[in-house]
């Protein structure tokens, strides 16, 4: 017996969707979302996006992060880490956002559920939200920034 505050056509159509959706759009990403994340966080050159400004940043973003692991009570380090977060973002959406018939809103909100979470750390950071941060990167630059390699409209 089911109960709930909606018609039982509209849960039965949610419940069709849903299975659907899982068969049909996450089972694609199978074996393709887990990159290693390096250790010790270094950037190295499986993470080039073959974008001068973009990979520099990238590479200052696993310096900072590996420095708040080394330092996890270390407030300065943790701000200037937000900051540079905040404005690799900024700049990053600007140039994606640029490609021809590019969906900027996905990328914008990959971005941003990263950074609700991150920007609202405090010291000292635990193990748990380092790791966090270190995969999210990997992941990201690897599924998401490596998907448009050669279609910046300024390299």
């Amino acid at each position: 017996k089911m109960d709930a505050p909606v018609d039982k056509s509209e849960v039965k159509w949610a419940e069709d969707w849903l299975v659907q959706h899982i068969k049909n759009t996450d089972f694609g990403y199978r074996g393709k979302l887990l990159h290693p994340v390096p250790e010790p966080y270094v950037w190295d050159t499986s993470f080039a996006t073959d974008y001068k400004r973009i990979d520099d940043e990238h590479v200052v973003l696993f310096e900072k992060i590996l420095a708040v692991s080394q330092h996890p009570e270390n407030a300065d380090i943790l701000a200037e880490l937000k900051k540079l977060f905040i404005e690799h973002f900024d700049y990053e959406q600007g140039e994606f956002c640029a490609i021809p018939n590019y969906s900027c809103v996905q990328h914008k909100m990959k971005h941003y559920k990263f950074n609700v979470v991150f920007q609202d750390q405090q010291v000292p950071v635990g193990c748990e939200e380092i790791n966090f941060a270190k995969n999210w990167l990997a992941q990201h630059i690897k599924n998401t920034d490596h998907q448009f390699k050669g279609r910046f409209v300024n390299p």
